[in-house]
């Protein structure tokens, strides 16, 4: 019997380290589109999944800088093998967050920009900031992940001739019909 003491501490070191299992990047965006006037069909988007997984392309980044953070994320439904410029529906955001409750926005040597995807449609790196076309927001930062709203009240769709008007705004299940809202988990912290 006592021998088998003598190992207990040693075994409870042993299962301790192997529950630390690292957790998986998640990431979830919903968003709805549709055109001023209602001059086009609304649609909306709910993109879900972890990192690894074949039908969702999914990434972001949370790193500290002077002044703030650099803030990156993209998410979008793939086909196997496939990848966000691949995508028809998904996003892919960056930007300077400058503390959490304002909106990301350029800094000297990053700009801010989103590229939505939309089952037939795209904007590519429209702008972002208090007084550009799309608005993010990071309302919460924590443990490596954050979550926050993206509204786009009027940007242009380079996707067609001649481009079109289009509004991003809440999905159909969104606290703010206004606002679009994501969710990162786990994030790859770095500078």
């Amino acid at each position: 019997m006592r021998a088998s003491m003598r190992w207990m501490p040693l075994l409870a070191v042993v299962a301790a380290s192997c529950s630390d299992d690292p957790q998986p990047l998640t990431g979830q965006a919903s968003w709805s589109d549709g055109c001023p006037m209602s001059m086009c069909t609304s649609s909306t988007h709910a993109v879900r999944g972890a990192a690894g997984s074949p039908t969702v392309d999914v990434d972001c980044s949370l790193a500290q800088v002077s002044g703030g953070y650099r803030v990156t994320f993209r998410i979008a439904s793939i086909t196997e093998g496939a990848n966000f410029d691949q995508s028809t529906e998904g996003l892919s955001i960056k930007g300077f967050l400058p503390a959490v409750g304002q909106e990301l926005r350029s800094a000297t040597d990053y700009s801010a920009t989103a590229t939505i995807r939309g089952l037939g449609w795209v904007i590519n790196e429209a702008a972002l900031g208090p007084t550009a076309p799309c608005h993010v927001v990071i309302t919460n930062l924590s443990n490596g992940g954050f979550k926050g709203t993206l509204s786009c009240p009027e940007v242009q769709d380079t996707s067609v001739t001649p481009p079109r008007a289009r509004l991003i705004r809440g999905g159909s299940d969104a606290t703010n019909p206004d606002l679009a809202e994501f969710v990162f988990a786990n994030c790859v912290n770095g500078g």
